[in-house]
């Protein structure tokens, strides 16, 4: 037998209980005694596609997104299991598997919320009946500026130059409710437009974070997604280092590709002065450099060479997002949009390679590994509700309140204005759409409440689903993606289960000695 557990496990037990109420078996010892009834908490066993380490079947509860794989010898135990058996059956049997391991199988199989015991199962089926259990972090995205130097030509922003940016007054009004919000520390991500356009702004907002985190006794946690084309001048390392401020920088592969889909608004290559920013803030000392990559036709059906490029580039993570039908990439959708089934194939070439060469992490790839190890659905883009106005917010140049910077300038979504708005904490009660998305679970959604791997997604985005088809309860556009993903996923950890290990190191195989039973 073998699963993943996490370092994490513990502390997850607890909050589980805490803050849900949910008792999660993850250390039980189950008291087995000769007359105990035994019986599965999940159907039929699926056939893995690759066999190896001696491990043939995959062992899945869709209501809990409970999983193992199991050697042969094992599946007769569990087919014994599926009929319902009594422990002394279990442990005496003639030929297959021992008591003794037998006993561990069983254990395990309790640990994981796979077992029930006199008629109890270990972990409860309902567990996410009434949506996705995650841990409310707030993250507020603040445009500074919508202003940009590129001409990107999927941009959803529609950023280019000469727009406004954020007057001093609504930053720090912003700022101020951010800092009111309750929680020990916030995220405040700084977006557009590309912020360092505007980098005078961009000092005057930290310097103010940072005196009214001070006073309210929070942490501040400061990002800045850019570009990376302005970030050589003199000065500018210098203060993202002083000020302890998380860098992800924007770029699409080598030159070639790159060009193709992120030049300046002339049709100039931006490429070598990204790369020029991109060396200067390793250069300063930056222990971890995050990419973030748009995969769309100028580079879907490339992986290997824009992997290998990467690679060669040396950058420690890279995230890979599917092209956005917003903005103009609505526009540009029919030269550059992809189907969620190549962007599976793309992530299918991801997976395959990293396993290969472990030469860098993909935060979309982490995120999917890190639901299959967890109860917890903390990434907001891999779950509904997704937080969207609730415990993430962006705000515009104006001050005006949206639940995510992808659905701007809409005014059924806008939460109100921060000159106005007593509090963010409840700010999506203006808008009917979002007071909607916090009940959206897929429980609810025809299609994803007898989907297979539906705890695992959690129904994806509701306001892709609004978009595309006019409903929040339908499933999301990336649906057929998670489809795939996840059984490709559990298919190809059973031969590799060191890939969840390179990119969660606080992952490790159980039973610990990698034994199956």
């Amino acid at each position: 037998m073998l699963y993943l557990r996490s370092a994490e496990d513990l502390f997850e037990v607890v909050e589980l209980y805490t803050n849900f109420g949910a008792e999660v078996p993850c250390f039980v010892d189950p008291v087995f005694e000769s007359r105990t009834h035994l019986r599965t908490a999940a159907g039929k066993l699926t056939p893995l596609n690759s066999p190896a380490n001696g491990l043939c079947w995959l062992a899945f509860d869709p209501r809990t997104a409970s999983w193992c794989y199991l050697s042969e010898p094992e599946r007769a135990v569990w087919e014994q299991l599926r009929q319902g058996a009594g422990y002394r059956e279990i442990t005496e049997r003639p030929d297959g598997i021992t008591a003794e391991d037998a006993r561990d199988l069983l254990v395990h199989l309790y640990r994981r919320g796979l077992l029930e015991v006199d008629g109890k199962p270990s972990l409860a089926p309902d567990i996410f009946e009434h949506g996705p259990l995650f841990r409310r972090a707030y993250l507020i995205e603040v445009l500074l500026t919508e202003a940009c130097n590129l001409g990107c030509r999927y941009c959803y922003a529609r950023a280019g130059p000469g727009r406004d940016v954020m007057p001093p007054e609504t930053l720090r009004r912003t700022v101020d409710l951010a800092m009111a919000l309750p929680s020990e520390g916030v995220t405040i991500q700084f977006a557009g437009g590309e912020t360092f356009t505007h980098f005078a702004g961009l000092q005057q907002a930290v310097s103010y974070i940072e005196d009214a985190a001070a006073r309210a006794g929070k942490e501040p946690d400061i990002i800045c997604q850019t570009n990376g084309t302005l970030l050589t001048p003199p000065g500018v390392i210098d203060f993202l280092r002083e000020h302890n401020i998380s860098v992800g920088i924007s770029l699409d592969g080598p030159r070639a590709i790159n060009d193709l889909s992120r030049p300046y608004p002339d049709g100039g290559s931006s490429y070598a002065d990204t790369l020029a920013g991109l060396q200067a803030v390793r250069e300063a000392g930056y222990e971890v450099v995050g990419t973030l990559s748009v995969v769309g036709r100028h580079n879907v059906e490339e992986p290997e060479k824009l992997l290998d490029y990467f690679a060669e580039l040396g950058v420690i993570g890279v995230r890979f997002n599917p092209i956005i039908r917003k903005g103009r990439g609505e526009s540009a959708w029919d030269a550059m949009g992809i189907t969620p089934r190549e962007y599976f194939e793309f992530m299918k070439a991801v997976t395959e390679y990293l396993g290969r060469t472990h030469a860098f992490t993909e935060g979309n790839l982490e995120s999917l590994v890190r639901n299959l190890v967890l109860r917890t659905r903390n990434f907001r883009c891999m779950r509904s509700p997704c937080g969207a106005g609730v415990d993430y917010m962006a705000i515009t140049p104006e001050g005006d309140v949206y639940p995510c910077v992808h659905w701007l300038r809409q005014p059924e979504l806008c939460l109100g204005n921060v000159a106005e708005l007593e509090s963010l904490e409840w700010a999506f009660l203006n808008s009917s759409v979002v007071c909607d998305m916090t009940s959206r679970i897929v429980a609810k959604i025809p299609g994803c409440d007898g989907c297979r791997w539906r705890h695992l997604c959690e129904a994806g985005c509701g306001l892709d689903a609004l978009e595309q088809h006019g409903d929040l309860l339908t499933p999301a556009p990336l649906c057929e993606f998670y489809r795939e993903m996840y059984p490709f996923l559990l298919d190809y950890l059973a031969g590799d289960p060191a890939l969840a290990t390179f990119l969660l190191p606080e992952v490790e195989r159980c039973p610990a000695d990698g034994g199956h039973g």
